[in-house]
């Protein structure tokens, strides 16, 4: 599986997570909620769903 720090070093640093739409943080959150956080990340990176993949991440540093 994924770490979190591996898929943020492929993710530019500076985001600007407030340009993520409602529904792509929904996407986010349904796929993390229904895969694992680690599966969904692998699902982000292999389909190219940048935006989808800033909101996981927006959504893990958010926790910590």
């Amino acid at each position: 599986m994924r770490s979190v720090q591996k898929v943020s070093q492929n993710l530019h640093a500076d985001f600007d997570a407030s340009n993520i739409s409602d529904h792509t943080r929904t996407l986010a959150s349904n796929l993390s909620r229904h895969l694992g956080f680690d599966q969904a990340l692998q699902i982000c990176e292999e389909n190219q769903w940048h935006g989808v993949l800033a909101a996981l991440m927006d959504m893990d540093r958010r926790k910590h």
